[in-house]
Parts: structure tokens; sequence; C-alpha cells
């Protein structure tokens, strides 16, 4: 028999100087319980990708099967990445050898939900566009749980998916203050990655 390969993790590093958002880690939390998917929106650059990071790297460990991360690039001025570009990345970090990925989006995406339904992933899915980019993209399986990021409600998401949505604002004041003086201090605090 094959050896057993391990779980994978795609997930980008965890962004430095993240402050506060106590609030909306917490329905991230709840969001992923009651839904399995959970919708992270709000405008541009106010830290989409810095909190759906910051939590998968908080809950990775309860996802045994891996975390898998992928950036659909959706508000770019070109198309975007397509689900079917990203499932050639997914399926053979879930093991599918490269040359046994499907041609066929839709054979990809068949494959993909069998390979995820009896797992217990996280998947990431930043900067979507459009539910139909993300849907191929959903783990099958009830253990598993994903989050999404976009500047869009993705109301197709919510009706279809039950997705639920974690609206994020701009930082309060204190966390805004702390923000600026730990950056005046001299501590190293990276910008947050564009939402």
């Amino acid at each position: 028999p094959a050896p057993a390969l391990p779980a994978p993790d795609l997930l980008p590093r965890a962004p430095r100087g993240f402050l506060g958002r106590a609030r909306e880690l917490a329905a991230l939390d709840t969001a992923v319980e009651r839904a399995r998917v959970a919708l992270v929106t709000g405008p541009a650059g106010v830290g989409k990708t810095a909190l759906a990071l910051n939590w998968a790297h908080r809950r990775a460990s309860h996802y045994p099967d891996g975390v898998l991360y992928a950036d659909l690039r959706g508000f770019s001025p070109d198309d975007g990445v397509d689900s079917a570009d990203v499932l050639r990345e997914f399926l053979p970090a879930l093991g599918v050898p490269p040359r046994q990925v499907p041609e066929s989006p839709t054979a990809a995406a068949a494959l993909y939900r069998s390979l995820t339904e009896d797992r217990a992933l996280l998947v990431v899915l930043d900067n979507v566009r459009s539910a139909d980019r993300a849907r191929p993209l959903l783990p099958a399986g009830a253990r598993s749980a994903t989050v999404v990021t976009s500047r869009l409600r993705l109301g197709g998401l919510v009706v279809t998916e039950l997705a639920r949505p974690v609206p994020l604002g701009v930082l309060g004041l204190d966390d805004s203050a702390a923000l600026l003086a730990a950056a005046v201090g001299g501590d190293r605090v990276d910008a947050e990655p564009a939402a």
C-alpha cells in the first residue's frame, strides 16, 4: 500500500500585527458551527483576508484532514481564477496524482466532492466574486467547513448553501489606536492583506 500523505496545509502564513476583531472571530465560530459556510463581507481593504487567515490558523487543528486555501482574485482587472484551476491544485493536495486529475471541470468537481465526503477539511476561499466560482470548491462532508471572503454579499451562497454572513467594517477606535501605537512604538506591524 502507498504511504499515507500528510494532511494538506495550503494556508499562507498568519498575518502579523493582527489586532482586535474579537466579535468577528466569535461570529466566524458561530457561523461555521451552524452553517458550515461562513461568508466574510466588507469593502476593499477592511481586512477580510486578515480575519479569515487569522481565524483559520487558530482553528486548523479542528480539521485533522487538512486546510485548503485559494485566492480567486475575483476583483482583479483580469477575470480572476476559475474554480477548475483551483481544483487542479486542490486535488493533488488531497492525494490525486497530477496526471489523474480530470481535464473536465465537471469531472474534477465530482472527484473533489467524493474525496471530501468523509473528511474533516477547512477550506478558505478568498476574494470570491460570484457564488458560481465558490460552489464547486465547497467540500461535501458534514465535518468540513468553508470560509469565503468577498466584497459582495453573494446572496447565491446564502440561499443555496445557507452561508452565514459575517459583515466586517473598519476597526473600532480602541483597536485603531492600539494598532497605531504598536506601529509608532517600533513594533513590527504588517498591514493586513488586501481584502
